[in-house]
């Protein structure tokens, strides 16, 4: 974890850090922070609609193969 993705953490030293208990929302956040986003729902969205685009691409693409067989 760095510090700039949990700042409630930031003025700590590592030993205090290390005596917390971090519950599974903290490492939701941190790894949404760490690619950029504002929070775990943001980034669960965001791959959602790769997702779906990946899918919408494959399907465009078996469409377009069955249109030319």
């Amino acid at each position: 974890m760095r510090r700039r993705e949990l700042p409630e953490f930031a003025n700590l030293q590592p030993a205090d850090i290390l005596a917390c208990e971090f519950t599974l929302i903290d490492a939701q956040l941190t790894g949404a922070r760490e690619y950029g986003f504002a929070s775990w729902a943001k980034l669960k969205k965001h791959l959602g609609s790769l997702a779906l685009a990946g899918r919408l691409e494959t399907a465009k693409l078996l469409l377009a193969a069955n249109a030319a067989a």
